[in-house]
């Protein structure tokens, strides 16, 4: 558990319900005690976080616009280190190593099942609980769009 808002700069936050996420201890460790002068940070927990942010098969992630709060979240939670890029990249290969199966049926002329598998996959990967869920719709709708044009899962 962490501050979302650290209490040594908010102390009356200090017990609120909810200034507490659940935070990796790489994350809450970049932030430390620090708060933007002006703004603050993406929250986790206020509409879709990921519409923020652009994520790449890589496993790095960038701000969709420069100078915005989502690209102080990236630089101060430190979002793009080693360790998590890598997670990132091997959980978006695995996504894709599955959807490369959808793709192949469609290039044998099979594209009812290959949008089967294809709603299997992104069902698995769209949804709140799964690990990088943003990262992988994300690569998932890019891979498929350049794979399958025109066809819809």
């Amino acid at each position: 558990m962490e501050h979302f808002k650290p209490k040594a700069l908010f102390p009356s936050l200090a017990y609120e319900w909810t200034n507490y996420f659940l935070g990796c201890p790489g994350c809450n460790g970049a932030k430390g005690d620090n708060w933007p002068k002006r703004g603050g940070y993406v929250r986790p927990d206020q509409g879709d976080p990921g519409r923020h942010f652009v994520f790449s098969e890589d496993g790095s992630m960038k701000a969709v616009k420069p100078n915005t709060s989502a690209a102080r979240t990236v630089q101060d939670f430190d979002l793009n280190r080693t360790w998590l890029a890598d997670e990132r990249k091997q959980n978006v290969e695995k996504m894709l190593k599955l959807l490369n199966d959808a793709v192949r049926l469609h290039s044998e002329g099979l594209p009812h099942q290959a949008q089967r598998l294809a709603r299997i996959v992104l069902g698995n990967v769209d949804t709140p609980g799964t690990a990088y869920s943003a990262a992988l719709t994300q690569c998932f709708w890019r891979a498929w769009k350049r794979a399958c044009p025109g066809l819809w899962v």
